[in-house]
This record gives structure tokens, C-alpha cells and sequence, in this order.
């Protein structure tokens, strides 16, 4: 699963201490529920498109709200998850922290060359804004 790849990135970026260690878990707890709320929202998204029917635009429009609303509370415990490990990280782990931040960008902006995307492929983007 790719998101097995990124926490595995960033944590070998960090080199956590021993003490650093004891932090992680909530962090990698928090990545992954962000990422399985993500499938589980495509997913329904796949449902819901494959079915015939007219389109009703104030559903739509509460449908969106309740998916901001959820994603916004799932970035809200993962900056909290993160606050600790960021705390305690040296000036040499936030860096690394940054690199790879900066190479997730990096193939975010790729793959928007290459197909479109849309709002929901913000994994990339969140650990973006966390890393600045």
C-alpha cells in the first residue's frame, strides 16, 4: 500500500531517538486513519457515479460540506499527533523532515502533469504544509 511506503519514508527520514519513538505511533495512527477515510470516500464516491438517477445539487452541496467537515477533522488530529514528535525533532530531522516533504511535492506536481486530480489526493499536500 502506498501509504506503508510513506510512513515508512518519513520515518527512516527522521531517525527517531528512543525517546522520539515513543511519540511515532500516534503520528503513523493519524497518517493512516487520514488515508483509510480517503479510500473509504473514493470508494463511495465509485458508488454513487455508477448510479443511474437524477443528480439532486443541494445533496450534493450537504454531501460536500459533511466531507470538508470530516477531512477537516482529521487534519486537525493529525497536526495534533504531530505536535509532540515536531517538538522534540533537532534542527538536522526537521530538515530531513523537509526533504522529504519536498520530494512528496515533487511527484504531487507529476502526477498533475500526467492526469488530473482533484481535491482529494492531499496526502502529498498535508505533509507539505506540515513540514512549513
Amino acid at each position: 500500500m502506498l501509504t506503508d511506503i510513506r510512513v515508512g519514508a518519513i520515518k527512516a527520514a527522521l531517525q527517531l531517538t528512543p525517546d522520539q519513538e515513543k511519540l511515532w505511533p500516534a503520528v503513523e495512527e493519524a497518517i493512516r486513519a487520514r488515508a483509510e477515510t480517503r479510500y473509504r470516500r473514493l470508494a463511495t464516491l465509485g458508488e454513487r457515479m455508477s448510479q443511474p438517477g437524477d443528480v439532486d445539487p443541494v445533496q450534493l452541496y450537504r454531501q460536500r460540506a459533511d466531507v470538508l467537515t470530516e477531512r477537516a477533522a482529521g487534519l486537525r488530529k493529525l497536526a495534533d499527533a504531530w505536535q509532540p514528535l515536531y517538538q522534540s525533532l533537532t534542527p538536522d530531522q526537521k530538515t530531513r523532515l523537509r526533504l522529504v516533504t519536498v520530494h512528496a511535492i515533487e511527484g504531487f506536481r507529476a502526477a498533475m502533469e500526467n492526469r488530473r486530480m482533484d481535491s482529494d489526493d492531499e496526502e502529498e499536500i498535508d505533509l507539505w504544509i506540515f513540514a512549513h
